[in-house]
């Protein structure tokens, strides 16, 4: 009798893991203004880490997507019962940002006065208004979030799904130490338009 051989599908499994991560991180990664359904899920996971809710609030009256009036001015939406969890997002979505809040809302890393940006600093008066009146909490997030997933993302592989290649372990603990414990050096924020030309 002889014995068979199945190859080795590893180099494969990895090669085809390492796409959908960069693919994931590349396509959620926020390049867009804002968008509405992150503005509820950061404003519920903001009411968590702080303890408060939001300052309209009103106990017994506030419905859900209560603090946007302006798109919901007929708003039949149920009731809140805890001025903390009046939203429509599932409180999962927000229990993966309330870290990286809290640590900034603790230590004040990014504040108001941080950068500040003139309306003659971009080419849309706008962008500047927009930029400047982002909580520093959500920029804060914004800036962690994305690149703490991804060093988990890399340890996690490199103890669980490829332990069979000799080396390799080491290497992923050193992309995780270099992507996950440093920031990126982010260098001088240009002031006006003409940097981006």
């Amino acid at each position: 009798m002889q014995l068979v051989q199945l190859p080795n599908y590893n180099k494969w499994y990895f090669i085809l893991l390492v796409c959908l991560t960069f693919s994931v991180f590349l396509f959620t990664s926020d390049g867009h203004r804002y968008s509405f359904d992150e503005d509820v899920i950061q404003q519920q996971a903001l009411w968590i880490a702080t303890m408060t809710p939001h300052d309209d609030f009103i106990l017994g009256e506030s419905r859900a997507l209560f603090q946007y009036p302006e798109y919901f001015p007929h708003n039949t939406n149920h009731v809140c019962l805890n001025g903390i969890l009046c939203s429509q997002t599932y409180i999962g979505s927000s229990l993966v940002e309330i870290p990286f809040i809290f640590i900034n809302q603790t230590f004040t890393l990014i504040d108001q006065d941080t950068v500040f940006f003139a309306a003659e600093d971009f080419g849309d008066p706008h962008y500047s208004y927009w930029r400047n009146s982002i909580n520093p909490d959500f920029t804060f997030l914004e800036l962690v979030f994305g690149p703490t997933i991804l060093a988990i993302v890399v340890l996690e592989m490199s103890f669980n799904v490829f332990p069979s290649f000799n080396g390799l372990r080491r290497e992923f603990i050193n992309s995780f130490c270099q992507f996950g414990s440093f920031p990126p050096n982010l260098g001088e924020v240009p002031t006006n338009i003409e940097a981006f030309a």
